[in-house]
């Protein structure tokens, strides 16, 4: 974009230049000897059609329209055969439904332990507290509950 200054040193000059640059300049025309006014010369006029106001045009409101999603391309593979997964219970702990069974010997060799820790008289309170004042004496009904005595005084069976 180019850009003109001008300055004028005077409101004249100014007007001066406006009438030159707008075509309005009175200029005095030499006709021979005789000058005459330029408001007596004939300037050619170039038409210019009429012009019209704008109305403004009121267009419709647009609805956008919905575009199709593009399409996805879905490779597929054959089909493989699956074997349908059940869930994993959680493990618990099982309890046994049946009393384990101990023999003379397993209760024997605990109680061994126990002895060879120094632990004599605290077995043959065990013992009595049982009704009984050997080991052999003991009914077999008993075996399980003397074996987690044992294991209360720290004997591993």
């Amino acid at each position: 974009m180019a850009q003109i200054t001008v300055t004028f040193d005077s409101f004249e000059d100014m007007k001066e230049f406006a009438e030159k640059f707008l075509g309005t300049e009175k200029v005095p025309v030499n006709l021979g000897e005789k000058e005459v006014p330029a408001q007596t010369q004939s300037i050619p006029v170039t038409p210019v059609a009429p012009v019209t106001p704008i109305t403004p045009v009121q267009s419709a409101p647009v609805t956008p329209v919905a575009q199709p999603a593009p399409a996805t391309l879905v490779q597929t593979t054959p089909a493989e055969q699956t074997v349908p997964v059940t869930p994993a219970q959680p493990a618990m702990s099982t309890v046994p439904t049946t009393e384990r069974t101990y023999s003379l010997d397993e209760l024997a060799n605990a109680a061994m332990t126990l002895m060879d820790k120094g632990m004599q008289n605290q077995l043959q309170e065990l013992l009595a507290s049982y009704g009984v004042e050997a080991l052999p004496a003991l009914p077999r009904e008993m075996y399980g509950n003397f074996a987690t005595a044992l294991r209360g005084m720290g004997a591993n069976i």
